[in-house]
């Protein structure tokens, strides 16, 4: 799998695209998903790297299941994919003593 597939499935099965939480989302995609970015979107990722001069970057989205879905391109181009800590939304157990 290339890394535009991979950054595709990432984000298909784990983002909440309908409210990524972030507006350079659909940039993202056009950039380093399907290859075809506009002419706006050459500008976005400069937006998105820290004042300290580094390339690299980090989208911070709203997941599907997960609180939390990360993308990061670091400094050589390299994706870094990642998920909040939390599990999904789940019921957790109690920590009420059984048989109470």
């Amino acid at each position: 799998m290339s890394t535009p597939e991979l950054l595709r499935a990432f984000v298909d099965h784990f983002v909440a695209t309908e409210a990524s939480g972030d507006d350079q989302l659909p940039c993202f995609l056009r950039t380093y998903v399907t290859g075809a970015p506009t002419g706006s979107d050459a500008a976005a990722p400069a937006e998105l790297r820290s004042s300290d001069g580094t390339e690299a970057f980090t989208l911070y989205l709203h997941g599907r299941n997960h609180p939390w879905a990360m993308i990061t391109v670091a400094e050589d181009d390299a994706a870094v994919l990642g998920l909040s800590i939390d599990a999904p939304a789940t019921r957790r157990p109690s920590s009420a003593k059984h048989g109470s």
